[in-house]
């Protein structure tokens, strides 16, 4: 049985957990949560045998937001080339940013690109080995993807 999840659900996800990252900072003495990579999580606050959340992203300058939002919205509409476009923005002022390599990757495997796609998935598993919090593991989790027969929607 094939499993199809639709891509606003994708990104609700993503956003949902872009959230809690953002919300898992540690409260200082100023009452300001921080918001960057620097934040720690208190010693006494992670459970033995759980692993600490990603740190969040710094925010990405408001070109590079606006270039990957709009990549965004032209993915959902099937847009493929003109998303791909805006992604490329965002990566030429960002370079290897996670959302933008993520975008091509996506775009990638939308238009059965499978080159690029492979090429966008070993970026991401580079920067996935190097996370100094709450590693995931992509390999296992396109294996878990491609055994569960998830797959994205048709073109067209």
């Amino acid at each position: 049985m094939t499993m199809m999840i639709r891509p606003r659900a994708r990104w609700m996800v993503l956003a949902a957990a872009a959230l809690t990252l953002v919300a898992c900072g540690k409260k200082e003495d100023d009452g300001k949560i921080p918001l960057s990579a620097e934040a720690k999580m208190p010693a006494d606050s992670v459970h033995k045998g759980m692993v600490q959340p990603v740190p969040a992203l710094e925010a990405l300058p408001p070109a590079a937001q606006a270039a990957l939002d709009s990549g965004n919205a032209l993915f959902r509409k099937k847009l493929y080339a003109q998303a791909m476009e805006r992604y490329r923005a965002t990566e030429k002022l960002v370079p290897n940013h996670p959302s933008a390599v993520y975008g091509i990757y996506m775009v990638a495997r939308a238009t059965n690109d499978t080159t690029l796609a492979d090429s966008a998935l070993a970026v991401i598993k580079k920067y996935n080995a190097v996370m100094p919090h709450g590693k995931m593991d992509s390999t296992a989790a396109l294996e878990a993807h491609k055994k569960a027969g998830v797959t994205l929607p048709p073109k067209g």
